[in-house]
């Protein structure tokens, strides 16, 4: 299982390049860089499989204390965690 250890995007991390995610106008965290969408469930910081669209809210509302320590995995849960980061690496290629 990995963790999303701070604020910045899952995927823009595996770059060594901090993004802070911003919430988006469908109430999910979205990066400003590569698009890549995130919602928090229980321990879970949820993937999905779809980009978004930089729709964020008028007031940029960054990420905080929702996405730090949590679990990465896919969106919808029943796909399950990541186990590694290859494998994450792997499901963020395919990412539409």
């Amino acid at each position: 299982m990995i963790f999303n250890d701070n604020k910045s995007c899952p995927e823009c991390n595996l770059t060594n390049v901090a993004i802070e995610m911003i919430l988006n106008k469908n109430s999910f965290w979205e990066c400003p860089l590569c698009h890549l969408q995130t919602t928090r469930k229980n321990a879970a910081l949820m993937v999905f499989t779809k980009r978004g669209k930089g729709d964020f809210i008028n007031n940029h509302r960054m990420s905080d204390k929702h996405t730090v320590g949590a679990f990465l995995a896919r969106y919808p849960k029943s796909e399950g965690w990541f186990e590694s980061q290859e494998e994450f690496i792997e499901f963020i290629q395919k990412v539409k």
